[in-house]
């Protein structure tokens, strides 16, 4: 390889580590509650002066939309509830309920963050909806036996609502608006979806046997 094809490689590695400090850079801010860091900050995080930050990106705003977009595109890997499916609805629900709400408190600054510039990046809102559409086929996938025993009355009536279910949105209404802690949220999504799949939500979650209310 040419001296000059070396130098050109050389400056092409140090751009692409450059750009990936500064989107590390960004994330790491998001993830401690910073939802719309300084062009100072992010610079200072990534080890580099002001105006060398424009030199990856066009603008602020690029660089919001590149952050997001990437932590969205990892977050779809992690949305499928992980190991073998549990034999039991109540079990089902209860590992359910787990991985959505860990998904959540792992991903909320940045999810916040991603919100919030949606609306000015058409990018970042078909990320978000992608990743509201594989949550959705997700939750109806793993509880898709449960749902084969409702009537088709029932499961219209139950399958949007079990579409909301272990959302961010829905999770941070519980954590954040209604001040619920981790725990309380998770006997509240926990109840919701034992009376949704038609369990007496007062049977341990745990019970091998759980009592099916009767359908009417």
């Amino acid at each position: 390889m040419s001296s000059e094809l070396a130098e050109v490689d050389g400056r092409r590695a140090r751009r692409f580590h450059n750009r990936e400090a500064v989107v590390d850079a960004m994330l790491s801010l998001y993830a401690e509650g910073e939802l719309a860091p300084t062009v100072a900050q992010v610079a200072a995080r990534a080890g580099l002066s002001d105006r060398s930050l424009f030199r990856y990106f066009a603008d602020a705003e690029e660089l919001y939309r590149v952050a997001v977009d990437r932590h969205l595109q990892s977050t779809q890997e992690r949305i499928p509830v992980p190991g073998p499916r549990p034999s039991t609805t109540h079990q089902r629900i209860t590992r359910f309920v787990n991985h959505r709400l860990d998904l959540y408190e792992t991903n909320a600054p940045i999810a916040r963050a991603g919100r919030l510039h949606a609306g000015r990046s058409e990018v970042l809102a078909a990320s978000l909806d992608q990743n509201r559409q594989r949550m959705r086929a997700d939750a109806f996938a793993y509880f898709a036996e449960d749902l084969a025993r409702l009537s088709s009355d029932e499961q219209q009536l139950v399958r949007p609502q079990l579409a909301l279910a272990g959302t961010f949105e829905v999770l941070e209404a519980l954590r954040v608006q209604q001040g619920l802690s981790t725990a309380e949220a998770r006997r509240t999504l926990t109840h919701t979806l034992s009376l949704l799949l038609g369990l007496d939500a007062a049977s341990s979650p745990t019970d091998s046997n759980p009592r099916e209310r009767p359908r009417t």
